[in-house]
């Protein structure tokens, strides 16, 4: 049975579950209404409550409940839940005067996992795929109202999911972490290409999303940096030569043929 390899434990879940008959199309997100994961996986392995998720977050904590191959009881819809992948978050703190946040390393777990699933689903990392439990209800009028997933805050999360897509959130060689390969990110933009590409100091590569270039933007604090086509192919080699990452590489063959048209040009 799997579960993300981002996971970093698991935990029973008492057999609430079902079979999963159709492709995984959505990734849906719940809080959980407690600050305590220990209490979260006590109701769903000993059924004190018919509740289950695929995934459950705390901080740096991603537990895996019921295999992604299996429909989870998260939703009250068989249909939804089959389509789901589904993750109940701790929160921070609790009470409506909290507005029941999560963590800010929540939400790098959350982040880092719907990327993780998008990639290996196939979904878009859009606010159309990534969804609050009560927009299951609002848009589609599956499960029921509720005003879960609190105080999570999606367009975030998709937001840093497409940044973990784009590989920002990759330890570098070295054993650096997260945190120092986000501030090293920047965007590189050049316009006799008439594009955008992220930069760190393991890769050079195109992104076509407005979305994660501002995440970057936001999340680095670094600007935009405008770069000639000759400064920039320079960099791209030096920092692309050699790369083990094969995605790191995507678009070689189409930077190369347009570095001979606008040499040719010139």
């Amino acid at each position: 049975m799997t579960f993300s390899e981002l996971t970093t434990n698991s935990s029973p879940h008492a057999d609430q579950l079902g079979p999963r008959r159709v492709q995984v199309d959505r990734f849906v997100v719940h809080h959980a209404a407690t600050e305590s994961l220990s209490a979260v996986l006590s109701m769903m392995g000993t059924r004190s409550r018919e509740v289950s998720s695929n995934y459950v977050i705390k901080d740096q904590q991603i537990v895996g409940v019921v295999p992604e191959e299996l429909r989870a009881w998260s939703l009250a819809s068989p249909e939804w839940d089959a389509r789901a992948i589904t993750v109940e978050v701790c929160n921070e703190r609790t009470g409506d005067a909290s507005g029941w946040p999560i963590s800010e390393a929540s939400y790098t777990s959350l982040a880092s996992l719907v990327a993780d699933c998008a990639q290996r689903f196939g979904f878009p990392i859009d606010r159309v795929a990534v969804l609050g439990h009560r927009e299951v209800f609002q848009r589609h009028g599956g499960s029921y109202a509720t005003v879960c997933p609190g105080g999570i805050d999606l367009d975030r999360v998709v937001e840093l999911a497409k940044i973990h897509a784009a590989g920002g959130s990759n330890e570098s060689e070295g054993g650096r972490g997260n945190a120092e390969q986000d501030k090293e990110m920047w965007i590189a933009e050049v316009p006799e290409l008439g594009r955008q590409y992220i930069v760190t100091a393991n890769f050079v590569r195109w992104t076509g999303s407005p979305e994660a270039v501002s995440g970057i933007v936001k999340l680095t604090g670094r600007p935009i940096v405008r770069l000639g086509f000759a400064e920039f192919f320079a960099m791209w080699q030096e920092i692309n030569a050699g790369n083990a990452d094969d995605s790191a590489l995507s678009g070689e063959r189409e930077l190369l043929e347009l570095a001979a048209q606008i040499r040719g040009i010139r």
